[in-house]
């Protein structure tokens, strides 16, 4: 079943709702790519995640996770 474009919902959940702590677990038979942003806000510290910079951090981030659990 497609699930659409999951990266940018995801970066666009995490931008927009920054006050909830999300956690993504993408998992294909034994491959799994686990995001919990709480411990990427640890690291920011007063960085929001909205910030350019960190945006497209969050999206490559997330770009290749997902690519590692879907490569054969």
């Amino acid at each position: 079943m497609p699930l659409g474009d999951i990266e940018t919902t995801l970066l666009s959940l995490m931008v927009g709702f920054p006050k909830i702590n999300w956690i993504f677990n993408y998992q294909i038979d034994q491959k799994a790519f686990t995001l919990d942003d709480k411990s990427i806000k640890d690291i920011l510290g007063v960085v929001q995640l909205s910030e350019p910079t960190v945006i497209k951090f969050l999206k490559k981030y997330i770009h290749e996770g997902i690519e590692s659990v879907t490569e054969k």
